[in-house]
């Protein structure tokens, strides 16, 4: 038995796996199964699978369950190291390169990798008219006046200061309007 739970429970489930219980692309029962099934809470179970997951013994399929990988994972076979060569090699596909970079600048030829249509083709009428809704009230707009004001904060009359009580309660509705206009 290894010292935590979830781990016992990864090494049983992968114990299962091997035995042939699950086979490879099976699905796995559910959490709450495999919790009553080891006689554990969901969270450990929960904890199991993940660590098998990025062991790559499992696979989680989100609103579906976890299935076993189809092979289980072994650590890949490292390349071999190859010998550098003896004195400088030979590169060979420049001329490929040199007929693209010809080809580029041949007026007869039409170059289908950056096709970009004429301004004269595109509807800037109907993308500015489009576009104008989007644009009103934006500091670079200049088609449509801003909204005007009252014009107590053009001239430094906002916020106003704060009053006595006594002067606020007898003030009129029009100097309060005025006030927080």
């Amino acid at each position: 038995m290894t010292e935590l739970l979830y781990e016992d429970i990864a090494a049983r489930l992968v114990t299962l796996i091997e035995q042939g219980t699950f086979a490879p692309g099976a699905r796995l029962p559910g959490l709450r199964k495999l919790s009553r099934q080891f006689s554990v809470s969901v969270g450990t179970v929960v904890s199991a699978c993940a660590l098998l997951e990025a062991q790559g013994v499992l696979i989680a399929q989100p609103r579906s369950g976890h299935y076993v990988a189809d092979r289980l994972s072994e650590e890949p076979a490292r390349p071999e190291v190859g010998t550098p060569a003896d004195g400088p090699a030979l590169i060979q596909g420049q001329e490929r390169v040199l007929a693209l970079v010809q080809a580029h600048n041949d007026p007869a030829l039409l170059p289908f990798g950056a096709a970009v249509p004429d301004a004269s083709f595109l509807p800037v009428a109907a993308l500015a008219r489009s576009a104008a809704p989007s644009a009103i009230g934006s500091p670079t707009t200049t088609s449509r006046p801003a909204r005007r004001s009252c014009g107590c904060r053009s001239r430094g009359a906002w916020p106003r200061p704060a009053a006595s009580s006594a002067r606020t309660r007898s003030s009129s509705p029009a100097a309060v309007r005025r006030r927080w206009c």
